[in-house]
């Protein structure tokens, strides 16, 4: 048996781009030279202007669609724990999140609404820091627990969850925001992410090193201060009964300064401090203060 097929009008074709063969073979003949590498034909094609883009690229033309590093979390050690080397002290803040809520909430369920809303929070605080109509940039690091409290509530307000659910998540909200530490910073890429993070580096290397020397400043003016005061104790003024009954204090009635004076009078006492000695501990400890 034979089936007939009545078609109403032409079949459906690809069109020919160019009709002319002679035109084919030497469009054909300047590319295939063009991709060996042949320099002659480059002056037969079209130039490559500004407004042309790669057609892999054309995609991303939106660049709010790319995933990049920004914005870096700085970290920054807390009071009493070790140093951090320089090259961990700046963190992708995707990956720094999903690390901090992997460490409260370890297990595959736990903090699952937050867990599956961390990309947006990541995307709102960039949002943020790069700036838009409404409200300009942020340049250079800034605090990140006031920037995570406001994308918080814009996350709660538009999820509009049930009020069990969004109590779960706020709850998770703040687990978050006590694991991260006060003094965490979060930067975007503005005009000179190079120079701030190499500030950030340079403050917290060099803090520690503050810190100690700052220590030593306070135990060299104790010491230089208890040196004076054992000196000014040897001192004649020491003796003399106004300050004797100053130093008594309340029971200063009960005892005669005078008497008490012209007995201190016969002792020898030690050695006094040379005055070229304690001129030089006191303007090293002028300096000091």
């Amino acid at each position: 048996m034979t089936v007939t097929v009545h078609h109403e009008g032409a079949l459906p074709a690809l069109p020919s781009g160019i009709q002319d063969a002679e035109t084919t073979k030497a469009a054909l003949h300047n590319l295939r030279h063009f991709h060996l590498g042949n320099p002659e034909v480059s002056n037969r094609i079209q130039g490559v202007t500004s407004e042309c883009l790669p057609a892999l690229l054309d995609p991303f033309r939106d660049a709010r669609r790319l995933r990049f590093e920004y914005p870096l979390f700085l970290k920054r050690p807390r009071p009493g724990e070790r140093p951090i080397a320089a090259r961990d002290l700046a963190q992708p803040l995707s990956e720094y999140l999903a690390e901090t809520v992997a460490a409260f909430a370890p297990e595959g369920d736990g903090a699952r609404m937050l867990k599956d809303n961390l990309p947006w929070l990541e995307r709102d605080l960039r949002q943020r820091l790069e700036g838009d109509k409404t409200q300009p940039g942020m340049e250079g690091p800034q605090p990140l627990h006031p920037l995570l409290d406001e994308a918080a509530e814009r996350l709660l307000e538009q999820l509009q969850l049930d009020p069990k659910s969004s109590d779960q998540l706020r709850g998770d909200l703040e687990r978050l925001r006590a694991a991260i530490p006060e003094q965490g910073q979060v930067m975007g890429y503005g005009f000179y992410p190079a120079i701030h993070q190499l500030i950030h580096v340079i403050r917290t290397l060099s803090g520690p090193r503050h810190e100690r020397f700052e220590t030593a400043i306070r135990d060299g003016i104790r010491g230089l201060s208890r040196l004076l005061e054992v000196e000014h104790q040897k001192s004649e003024a020491v003796k003399a009964p106004a300050h004797l009954r100053s130093s008594i204090g309340r029971a200063s009635g009960l005892l005669d300064p005078e008497a008490l004076s012209g007995l201190m009078a016969h002792s020898t006492g030690s050695v006094s401090m040379p005055p070229a000695r304690q001129a030089r501990i006191e303007q090293a400890l002028a300096t000091l203060t």
